[in-house]
């Protein structure tokens, strides 16, 4: 009972900020605050959250929800240094783990293949599949890949290998059923971190998918500026959409722990947040996770 009220103040908030945009700080921070007294272990999760989060006032919710300052976002540069002109272009690092995954291996090799950056390695590491060769065959076919195969380790311990091994400014972590969904997903990082150098990584939005490819209904993980500061409660970033710099990676403690089997990528994120990463948004899609 107390979450539909709680569904109902933020609706309502929402419907009276698009209506009269004069009056949205107000209907927004009664509708929260009403939700938060009502219901606030189920706030995250509330469809009329989401209508707020991606409607007219984001900004407004953002500072109601977390307070202090935001992430930056994508914004256009006022002036452009010739001389960075003629700059070659940073390298990005693209890893990807497979094990077991031809199924969907050659449509995330392609999703890469097909970005719009001119300087991409990606790097496959065969995490020792036992599936008769298939994903062997798979990279054989693609000459433009650093790939290697050798016994299992696991998911974390592959990616921790890949990331020694890149020789990217720029590196991105995407596994075999993962795909990247427009070919400008890495130019777009790319531009945005030469954009805001004081960024040390970039992240845009990511739907979950099923084994098919098919979108899963609904969709509850929520993306934002504010995301970085409520990843202690759900990995709203997850790492195939997210590319991060060199120079932050080499001041983190520890690369993936390997002693997960699941949620090493979570505890990888809450590690950049926790030694002062400064992440930035680009509203996009970026990827399929």
């Amino acid at each position: 009972c107390k979450e539909s009220l709680a569904r109902c103040a933020l609706a309502q908030a929402a419907t009276m900020a698009k209506a009269r945009p004069d009056a949205s700080s107000t209907a927004l921070r009664a509708g929260v605050s009403a939700a938060a007294r009502l219901a606030p272990a189920t706030l995250v999760s509330m469809p009329a959250l989401r209508l707020l989060v991606y409607g007219v006032a984001e900004p407004l919710w953002l500072r109601i929800a977390v307070g202090g300052h935001a992430p930056a976002r994508a914004g256009r540069r006022d002036q452009v240094d010739s001389a960075s002109q003629a700059e070659e272009p940073p390298l990005v690092s693209i890893i990807t783990p497979v094990y077991k995954g031809s199924s969907f291996l050659e449509d995330l090799i392609q999703s890469v293949a097909q970005q719009d950056y001119p300087r991409i390695e990606h790097i496959v590491i065969d995490d020792g599949s036992d599936d008769q060769g298939a994903t062997l065959r798979i990279l054989e076919r693609y000459p433009h890949l650093r790939w290697w195969s050798r016994p299992n380790r696991g998911q974390y311990a592959t990616q921790n290998e890949g990331i020694s091994a890149a020789r990217g400014d720029i590196i991105g972590v995407i596994c075999a059923d993962d795909r990247y969904t427009t070919p400008d997903a890495v130019s777009t990082a790319v531009e945005f971190l030469t954009d805001h150098p004081e960024c040390d990584c970039v992240f845009g939005r990511v739907l979950d998918i099923d084994d098919s490819g098919g979108l899963i209904a609904p969709q509850t993980r929520l993306s934002g500026r504010w995301a970085p500061r409520l990843l202690s409660v759900y990995l709203f970033i997850p790492h195939c959409g997210l590319f991060v710099r060199r120079t932050r990676l080499e001041r983190l403690s520890g690369p993936f722990d390997a002693s997960f089997s699941y949620a090493g990528d979570w505890d990888w994120l809450l590690a950049l947040r926790d030694t002062g990463a400064r992440f930035g948004y680009v509203d996009r899609l970026m990827a399929f996770y």
